[in-house]
């Protein structure tokens, strides 16, 4: 089925991020933001390399109050505000509002770093920061202040930031490290099972050769409508947060019944489609399979630069069950029709 390649990107997507363009002088601005990688001051004269400390972006709105979003070398994520005429004492802690009126409000504790400014403290980084993905004006209230900044290109921000780290972060030591344990026996190289290529090329072959033999011994109808319902069923789980190698099992599970779809379906369209006519409904068959890839492909990256990953999923999951239910119901009042035979009378006439 062709819904795979968009959800392997998906997938990929929402858990290793995406990639933005450098300048050539290590910044960049994407909208109003500025990105930029921080290096920490070289001790050692003898480490000619720059070490990477952290990439930030930062958004000043028209009240002058910058708002910084940071990433350091641990992946671990930070959010900053600061302005020039604040006068905070350093140290100090107060409450701040975030949030809009269409997804409401939440509340959350804030220190003061310096006088100018402060960091605002998330009980989960990535979670905070997957919320800020989802909308598209943030209001900033504490005590009498309130301000707004714009967030329309918030999610391509957060994926430059996590662009730069990868690109900045490597030191010739970690990159011989890396080399070196792709290369060992405890490496990916030694367990190519976790790679989620191969693990959905596995579940494919699994379903393959299940369907070889559920063909033989189950109306073909009634085993692509079982299969075309099932079919979706995995991808509600990508719905919440998950370890990749989970997400790798689930959209295996997916391909897994591909097979089990694909087989009886073709075998229907070769007995049932007059002679005449299948050269045509066999190339119309494989070009919407073709082109359904490509779109995919458009559709999901469109998708998750807008909304929550997440979301794109839950969307995706009900789009599929509630078509692959229609499509269940054509077949199965189908399946009494004359010119329908089973698969050994097919092979053996």
């Amino acid at each position: 089925m062709r819904w795979i390649p968009a959800l392997r990107i998906c997938v990929a997507a929402s858990l290793l991020g995406g990639s933005a363009a450098h300048a050539a002088n290590d910044s960049i601005r994407i909208g109003d933001w500025i990105l930029r990688p921080h290096f920490s001051e070289q001790k050692d004269k003898k480490q000619k390399e720059k070490r990477l400390d952290r990439c930030t972006a930062q958004l000043t709105n028209a009240d002058k109050i910058t708002m910084i979003y940071s990433l350091d070398t641990h992946y671990m994520w930070t959010l900053e505000l600061s302005n020039p005429s604040w006068n905070f004492p350093s140290g100090s802690k107060f409450d701040v509002s975030f949030g809009n009126r269409e997804r409401g409000y939440f509340r959350q504790r804030v220190a003061a770093l310096d006088p100018q400014l402060v960091r605002v403290l998330l009980p989960d980084s990535l979670n905070s920061f997957e919320a800020f993905r989802r909308v598209f004006k943030l209001d900033v209230v504490a005590g009498g202040l309130t301000t707004q900044f714009d967030l329309a290109y918030a999610n391509q921000v957060l994926l430059a930031l996590t662009q730069c780290v990868t690109k900045f972060g490597m030191t010739t030591k970690s990159k011989a490290a890396i080399t070196a344990y792709l290369k060992s026996p405890i490496g990916p190289a030694a367990e190519a099972n976790s790679d989620p290529a191969i693990v959905q090329e596995a579940f494919s072959l699994a379903g393959a050769i299940v369907a070889q033999f559920a063909t033989q011994k189950i109306e073909l109808l009634k085993l692509a409508a079982i299969a075309i319902v099932g079919m979706p069923l995995p991808i509600w789980l990508l719905s919440i947060a998950m370890p990749w190698a989970a997400a790798a099992v689930v959209v295996g599970a997916f391909a897994f019944f591909a097979p089990l779809v694909n087989a009886p379906i073709i075998g229907v369209l070769t007995v049932r489609t007059p002679a005449a006519l299948r050269p045509k409904v066999m190339t119309a068959v494989m070009t919407v399979a073709t082109l359904a890839g490509p779109l995919g492909f458009v559709a999901a990256s469109q998708a998750i630069s807008r909304v929550s990953i997440y979301t794109v999923f839950f969307v995706i999951a009900a789009v599929l069950n509630v078509g692959a239910v229609a499509f269940a119901a054509v077949l199965l009042r189908n399946r009494a029709a004359p010119d329908l035979v089973a698969m050994p009378d097919i092979a053996h006439g």
